[in-house]
């Protein structure tokens, strides 16, 4: 497989761009799909096979059960940046190891219906935590320590709607890959 290939399998969404600053319809936009997430994952793995959910979308890559367990992560991590950035002035968050996080044996082991119910319940506080932002506190900003720039809440909102669509159309590939990428 040409190296092309493999990053529109890794990106099919393409990348984020960090916006400068966010229009009112697009933070709306973002929550909706933030919101919408958990359902559109449940239906993805009650519309797949235990078997399926094992195909990885390319090679190398995460299957459909990884990559529920690690939304449900990352989307935690999420929350407690936010509650970082809200209650602090500028804070550097930590950074996690996705890869090291997804190695553990709670990927494996752990059945999916656990992260799918995290995943409703995280999301609900979450988006009901996003939609109480007064515009100052959307321009609250922390430091990741991967990265030079700081970072806007307003910007992570569109960061985890991309996250969202990003991982949701991994799961689409992993599906209609017929499990080629084992």
């Amino acid at each position: 497989m040409e190296n092309k290939d493999l990053k529109q399998l890794q990106y099919p969404v393409g990348g984020y761009d960090w916006p400068e600053s966010a229009t009112e319809e697009q933070i709306q936009e973002w929550f909706q799909t933030i919101a919408e997430f958990p359902a559109a994952v449940q239906k993805i793995v009650e519309e797949t096979s235990a078997a399926q959910r094992e195909w990885p979308y390319r090679p190398g890559g995460w299957n459909i059960r990884q990559l529920v367990h690690h939304t449900a992560d990352s989307h935690l991590n999420s929350l407690v940046r936010f509650k970082w950035a809200l209650s602090e002035d500028c804070p550097t968050i930590k950074a996690y190891d996705q890869n090291g996080w997804a190695a553990q044996s709670d990927y494996s082991n752990t059945d999916l219906s656990l992260s799918l119910n995290f995943l409703v319940a995280l999301h609900a506080r979450w988006v009901d935590l996003m939609r109480s932002l007064s515009e100052a506190e959307l321009q609250r900003k922390y430091k990741h320590p991967d990265h030079e720039e700081l970072r806007t809440l307003a910007g992570t909102i569109g960061g985890y709607a991309w996250h969202c669509r990003h991982h949701l159309a991994h799961m689409q590939l992993a599906i209609s890959s017929n499990g080629d990428y084992q």
